[in-house]
């Protein structure tokens, strides 16, 4: 993650609809703090070319497996409270709000044998998360926001140089691409189409978790991988053509999808990702009517 393109990015990213404003506003600052933590971490090797392309044809066995990025629980710890501060004032909380959330424990999701967890399987860690904190109201609005970008910061730099080297690996495709992240083995959340000087348009699917990307078929499920053409279609705003939802009639599934038309120093997956998430809320209204 860029910090001057996602500095663009949230500039450029003026919207109307007030609740997807108000995302913006609230992760913005968690955003930044990401590219900021990640800058002064040191960087962990890369594999080789064959362990790279394992990664891409086996997504079962991710590049995480291997433990190539060490974290300190203790130094997570430092990171997970550093996230919950940016957070708690980009809320604006007061009052009842502002005492849960400083109440909130983070030794309990820091402990070392959770942290070996994140680094090597992240979707493993927050499963456990997600169950150590059922019920509590801060759950998905601030615990696990605020343990998903510290993670993110400790994973960032070693899955963008990974999908550099994704992208000059997988030149032909001779195989499925993988439905799941190669670097976390987490669920990709969003995907992009871009324009390229040799290949034509290229699309990516982008995990939300660790930050990768990786190349994906145009027509094809990102979520069941079926590839046929009857189940699969685009649905977007007439006055919005290049935010648009990939929609499987075979599974259900709608994967939000940006076309880009400009440059990519000003293109952003994060932020197109809260961009978009009042579109998925039309589209799923549209539907339940």
């Amino acid at each position: 993650m860029q910090k001057r393109t996602l500095e663009a990015a949230l500039r450029n990213a003026g919207v109307d609809d007030p609740v997807v404003a108000d995302r913006l506003a609230y992760f913005g600052p968690a955003l930044l703090k990401v590219c900021e933590v990640a800058r002064r971490l040191p960087e962990a090797p890369l594999p080789g070319r064959e362990r790279m392309e394992a990664a891409l044809r086996n997504p079962a066995h991710p590049l995480l497996a291997d433990g190539p990025v060490s974290i300190d629980p203790v130094e997570f710890e430092k990171t997970v409270r550093e996230f919950a501060s940016v957070l708690h004032d980009a809320a604006h909380a007061e009052g009842s709000l502002s005492d849960a959330m400083k109440a909130v424990d983070w030794t309990r999701f820091t402990t070392p044998d959770l942290v070996e967890v994140a680094r090597t399987r992240p979707s493993d860690y927050f499963d456990r998360v997600e169950e150590a904190a059922e019920g509590d109201d801060l759950l998905h609005y601030y615990i696990l926001p605020v343990l998903g970008y510290a993670l993110r910061a400790r994973l960032d730099r070693f899955a963008s140089q990974a999908s550099a080297a994704f992208d000059r690996t997988d030149d032909v495709t001779d195989h499925d691409r993988p439905l799941a992240c190669p670097v976390c083995a987490s669920l990709p959340d969003f995907a992009s189409v871009h324009a390229t000087p040799k290949n034509g348009n290229v699309k990516h699917l982008h995990c939300g978790t660790c930050g990768a990307h990786w190349k994906f078929e145009r027509i094809r499920c990102a979520s069941c991988g079926t590839s046929a053409v009857s189940d699969l279609s685009y649905v977007h705003d007439e006055a919005d053509p290049a935010r648009r939802l990939h929609v499987c009639k075979a599974c259900g599934a709608a994967t939000p999808t940006f076309f880009a038309s400009g440059d990519l120093e000003t293109f952003s997956p994060e932020v197109e990702r809260l961009r978009m998430t009042g579109l998925e809320a039309a589209y799923e209204e549209s539907r339940a009517q």
